[in-house]
């Protein structure tokens, strides 16, 4: 009985290893922002604005103060008064600055995002490559072994020795190439994550990564003017600089002092109360006052420009999402069939004696280069709805 309980936690430990290898998409993009130091730095940005906004609802502190002499010994209490409205201003200002730390960290997020996304596609797109490159190796390698063998039993030519020599050449630079860029992209992959298992991430087919897809431009961009990070940014410094003009413009009230003295005067107890304000006889703010206008009016043309902007990009996006979806039509409907048909053509005629090695290694090289380009547009249509997806300010993933 012990032995089989052994046998029995030896295949969970050996399942539940097994799941771990195998990391989806969703969660490479969540362990890619836990580890990022960025975010972590403007968390806590977000943090002490949190606690700014609370310090701004805070009150002037009374003060305390005794005197003592010869002949009198007095015991005062102070409280100073702001002017009515101006903890709602201070606290309008702090909630607007806080409001605009949480856009930031938002924004950044979102660019995170969509950097992660372009490194996990370009991975699973280049193991794509490389596999294809990796078969036509092959393919040219067989072939120039059978021209060898031929060459050997007198029934072929050097000519065609030396040209599947030379393609072989070109295909193994050709395959070192990809294998390169593959590692390069996995390591870039493992630093985003700050983890070593990333074998599995290369397992997942393009199929599996789902991408909302929009209707219209007036669609993408009303759902933009809601989420789009960069333009809720800028509404906030809008914000920040009308509740910063508001403060300015209530700081020219006065605060009051309230005061209380009592005690003993040559004997004599006494009580005395004070009042007292400040009087803005040379500093009028004016000056202040039109610097926060003249921020506000900034903000406010920062903000349209950047409205512009998105728009046009979202306009460009959508082109290029629709003509590369004509392009893959293009592909699947007739190009990949075609040239296809036509190797398989050629194969049979080269087996059969009746077309020159030259002609299929074209077939061969043709059929490669369809299917390469293939991938290469099926990757940039991935990536160009993504890009769409992260200027509007939505998940990039389907739900």
């Amino acid at each position: 009985m012990g032995v089989i309980k052994k046998i029995i936690i030896l295949l969970i430990i050996l399942s539940s290893s097994l799941i771990c290898q195998f990391l989806k998409l969703e969660d490479y993009l969540k362990l890619g922002k836990e580890n990022n130091f960025k975010i972590k730095s403007l968390e806590n940005i977000v943090l002490a604005k949190k606690s700014a906004y609370k310090q701004a609802s805070v009150k002037m502190n009374p003060s305390f103060e005794v005197e003592a002499g010869n002949k009198e010994q007095y015991v005062s209490l102070f409280q100073g008064i702001e002017y009515p409205g101006k903890i709602d201003s201070r606290m309008n200002l702090a909630e607007a600055e806080l409001n605009l730390a949480e856009a930031e960290l938002n924004s950044y997020k979102n660019e995170l995002d969509y950097q992660l996304f372009t490194d996990y596609v370009e991975l699973v797109f280049s193991k794509k490559t490389l596999d294809l490159l990796k078969d036509y190796y092959s393919l040219i390698l067989e072939l120039n072994k059978i021209t060898k063998y031929n060459l050997d039993k007198g029934f072929g030519n050097k000519l065609d020795v030396i040209k599947s020599k030379v393609e072989l050449v070109r295909a193994e630079r050709n395959l070192v190439d990809a294998e390169k860029k593959y590692h390069q992209l996995l390591k870039k992959i493992k630093t985003n994550i700050s983890d070593s298992f990333i074998d599995s991430l290369i397992t997942l087919s393009d199929d599996e990564i789902k991408i909302k897809d929009f209707l219209s431009e007036e669609e993408a961009y009303s759902l933009a003017l809601k989420f789009n990070a960069n333009i809720l940014v800028e509404k906030n410094k809008i914000k920040i600089a009308e509740a910063n003009s508001q403060n300015v413009i209530i700081s020219k009230k006065p605060d009051f002092n309230i005061g209380l003295k009592t005690g003993f005067d040559e004997g004599y107890f006494a009580t005395s109360i004070t009042f007292g304000m400040p009087i803005n006889l040379w500093d009028n703010k004016e000056g202040a006052i039109e610097e926060s206008i003249h921020n506000k009016n900034s903000s406010e043309r920062e903000y349209d420009n950047v409205v512009k902007s998105i728009k046009q990009e979202i306009g460009f996006l959508l082109i290029e999402i629709k003509n590369l979806r004509n392009t893959i039509n293009l592909y699947e409907k007739e190009l990949l069939l075609e040239t296809k048909e036509e190797y398989n053509n050629a194969k049979r005629l080269f087996q059969a004696g009746e077309l020159r090695l030259l002609d299929f290694l074209d077939a061969q090289k043709t059929c490669l280069d369809v299917n390469l380009e293939y991938i290469e547009v099926k990757k940039s249509l991935l990536l160009a709805k993504a890009n769409l997806n992260s200027v509007i300010g939505i998940s990039l993933l389907e739900k």
